[in-house]
């Protein structure tokens, strides 16, 4: 998978050390399942799993954080009652 992110949004999520570790973790799980699964398409987790991987004390910094990445067009966010779940397309190259 490739992602090409523009220069606004990218300056965004450096500037923020929050944005910066969600995405950092996000696509570090994203490599390892990628590793182990040729095909993936998404990602599933908890919020909780992820505040806790993370070390925040609260899940909606974690929320809003994943909500900004979704706005700036990194991933596609789906919220269930049965864990989150972050949708990339692995056979298109994404320019965000």
């Amino acid at each position: 998978m490739r992602i090409d992110i523009d220069t606004v949004p990218l300056i965004t999520i450096l500037k923020s050390k929050t944005l910066t570790k969600i995405l950092a973790k996000i696509l570090e799980a994203e490599l390892n399942t990628e590793l182990e699964n040729n095909e993936v398409v998404g990602l599933r987790f908890s919020m909780e799993d992820l505040r806790k991987t993370l070390r925040y004390r609260n899940k909606s910094t974690v929320s809003r954080g994943l909500k900004a990445l979704s706005e700036l067009g990194v991933f596609d966010i789906n919220t269930t009652n049965q864990g989150t779940v972050l949708g990339f397309n692995p056979e298109r190259i994404r320019r965000i």
